[in-house]
């Protein structure tokens, strides 16, 4: 059934007053011409945004189908919104007084790409006029209806933590801010600062292109270090002419519980093995101390003694990262305690974490004969003198080894709970020396990964938790909703999206609303008295998921013989010829507000159709050369005039 919308029919009925297509220059066979779509309404979008629709032109039947002229798009108003192009071949005439054809085989189609781009914030109508040579239809219209609207700029802002972790003294680490555009109109990006005087933290170089819909920016933040303190700032970045115009990131660097600090790699290069000093010489000890974190820094290095502690302390080189210690024996304390040495030599970074490396030397005392594992102490004083891991003061191991011969096992090692918590660094403890940070500790506001899940502050007022570029400590008042932040859309949605202590004030409601797309859709306008088939109308409907419809119809003469919901089957009464009105009202029955309906009408006329064809198919038989196009001025104004004939409430 072949349905045609009130705006549709009167353009078709002064096309057909305008002129009639052209007398084909073949035998006319079948030919049969179906669109896809009768009403093409692109809806409401902002203002300079493109959207595009295709429809296919078919060709059912079993002969070539001929359109007289090719299909371009007439439109009313001063601004040129709609544009056409088809994927047809243009047939060029033989003489210059004929029109351009286009061919569509049998059972074959072609597309058109009808595009809407509103320059102003009005409502455009136009169509599209196809005049074929299709016995039945010979002129089709499709009309186009947009409107438009000033679009506001959307964007979210992320991470709400930039965390930099630690960076050495002297050195510049570069993290990004993203801003991603999730409306439908550009966004501008007008200002990127950071507050604060004298800030370590600096924004790098930020585009002065807008950032088209669906599409990102990154701005890079740079952190420069001078020291190992904690450092913490915001960065603000500002959107011209958002409704949320300002959002704001958190900065960190030095924090004391970042994640990726780890302590420095220490090896003794020298000696390598036990070794004997005698007291005319210097005792000389060389390690490489390398920090991933802090790679340009002189590490703070210490050589202690298991008998006289303390001996000497060094700044590793932050060139090479090598720390060399040299004792002059005879004038130290190693004078007076010579024998076996266990050396120790650890190296911190400026953030207290810290390696350590063990060494066995003797002060002018030969190593012992009976030391079978080769670590410099005899089977008297070794615990183990099967493992040269264990000797007396050696570094403890996580290895289930007494190393260090104190009769505890893998004590500060990653084997052992060190802080009393219940966890070890192999349970997955980030911070063994903190009782109160392990796997399923409490998270708090403090910069700390209390609960060592990688992630720092988040669930608390610190932490952007619903990814809408807000915290609780931006004033974010609800936290697990994305829509909800301060200065966000408020919504009708029972939520204070804006974060002003109220709930849906002066909200924007985006359930669709009632609306009758397109008017009433007839099977046909225009019809013989005493119609042997009824005439079929039908309404499409625009909705709310929880609309309950109810339609009603009505007319001023005739009957319906069946009524079925958004569709009607009328015929008019015996013998008389008149205009008839069909009305149809559609309301939603669930909703308590009362202007929540809509309704249209359509005209359809009952006259005597008196058609000699003349051996023609159609009512005339004029030329190519001879019909005129339609007048547009005369198109439009019945366009307005149907148009008129529907309002909504």
């Amino acid at each position: 059934m072949t349905r045609t919308t009130p705006i549709i029919a009167a353009l078709a009925a002064v096309l057909t007053l305008a002129g009639c297509p052209a007398e084909p220059d073949h035998e006319l066979v079948p030919m049969d011409l179906h669109v896809s779509e009768d009403f093409v309404d692109f809806g409401d979008v902002p203002t300079g945004v493109t959207v595009t629709r295709t429809l296919r032109v078919h060709n059912a039947g079993d002969a070539d189908l001929v359109l007289s002229q090719v299909p371009y798009v007439r439109q009313d108003g001063d601004h040129q919104t709609f544009a056409l192009e088809g994927t047809w071949e243009v047939i060029e005439p033989d003489a210059e007084d004929q029109e351009p054809t286009v061919v569509i085989d049998a059972r074959s189609y072609e597309e058109m790409t009808v595009t809407f781009t509103p320059v102003a914030q009005e409502e455009s109508f136009g169509y599209v006029g196809l005049y074929s040579n299709d016995p039945d239809e010979a002129n089709r219209v499709i009309v186009l209806r947009g409107g438009s609207y000033a679009g506001t700029p959307q964007v979210q802002v992320s991470p709400g933590l930039v965390e930099f972790g630690f960076v050495a003294a002297g050195n510049t680490s570069e993290q990004y801010v993203q801003v991603r555009n999730t409306g439908e109109v550009d966004v501008e990006v007008v200002d990127v600062s950071i507050g604060g005087t004298n800030s370590p933290f600096e924004v790098g170089g930020v585009s002065e292109f807008p950032i088209p819909p669906g599409d990102g920016m990154l701005i890079p933040v740079l952190f420069h270090s001078d020291g190992g303190d904690h450092e913490v700032a915001s960065l603000t970045v500002e959107i011209a002419d958002a409704v949320a115009s300002e959002h704001v990131v958190n900065l960190s660097a030095n924090a004391p519980g970042s994640t990726n600090n780890s302590p420095p790699i220490i090896n003794v290069l020298a000696p390598t093995e036990p070794t004997v000093f005698y007291l005319y010489q210097d005792l000389v000890v060389l390690a490489r101390a390398f920090d991933a974190q802090q790679p340009n820094i002189g590490l703070y290095c210490t050589l202690e003694s298991d008998r006289l502690g303390m001996v000497e302390q060094e700044t590793s080189d932050p060139t090479t990262s090598e720390v060399t210690f040299t004792i002059d024996v005879d004038e130290s304390d190693f004078e007076d305690e010579t024998g076996l040495h266990t050396l120790t030599v650890c190296c911190t970074d400026v953030f207290a974490a810290t390696s350590c490396e063990t060494l066995v030397v003797s002060i002018d005392v030969a190593l012992a004969a009976d030391d079978a594992d080769g670590d410099g102490y005899g089977a008297a004083d070794d615990c183990d003198d099967a493992d040269a891991t264990a000797y007396p003061g050696a570094m403890e191991l996580a290895d289930g080894v007494d190393n260090d011969c104190d009769a505890v096992i893998d004590e500060l090692t990653d084997n052992s709970d060190d802080d009393g918590d219940g966890y070890a660094e192999v349970d997955g403890d980030c911070h063994d020396d903190d009782v109160d940070i392990h796997p399923g500790a409490a998270e708090e506001p403090d910069f700390f990964d209390n609960d060592c899940d990688g992630t720092i502050d988040e669930g608390t007022v610190n932490y952007d938790d619903d990814g809408d570029g807000y915290s609780e400590a931006l004033g974010d008042c609800d936290d697990d909703e994305a829509a909800v932040f301060s200065g966000a859309l408020e919504w009708c949605d029972g939520l204070d999206n804006d974060c002003d202590g109220e709930t849906d004030e002066d909200c924007i409601d985006d359930t669709p609303p009632l609306e009758i797309v397109g008017g009433i859709q007839a099977s046909v306008v225009a019809m013989n008295v005493n119609p042997t088939d009824p005439v079929e109308l039908c309404v499409t409907t625009v909705h709310g998921p929880d609309a309950c419809l109810e339609y009603e119809w009505w007319a001023s003469g005739g009957e319906f013989v069946s009524i079925d919901g958004a569709c009607a089957s009328w015929l008019p009464p015996a013998d008389e010829m008149d205009d008839y009105s069909v009305y149809v009202r559609v309301s939603d029955e669930c909703s308590t507000d009362e202007e929540l309906e809509d309704y249209a009408f359509i005209t359809l006329v009952v006259t005597r159709l008196y058609v000699d064809t003349g051996g023609d198919l159609g009512p005339c038989s004029v030329s190519a050369t001879q019909r005129p196009a339609a007048p547009l001025g005369a198109l439009l104004a019945a366009l307005v005039a149907v148009a008129l004939g529907r309002r909504r409430r």
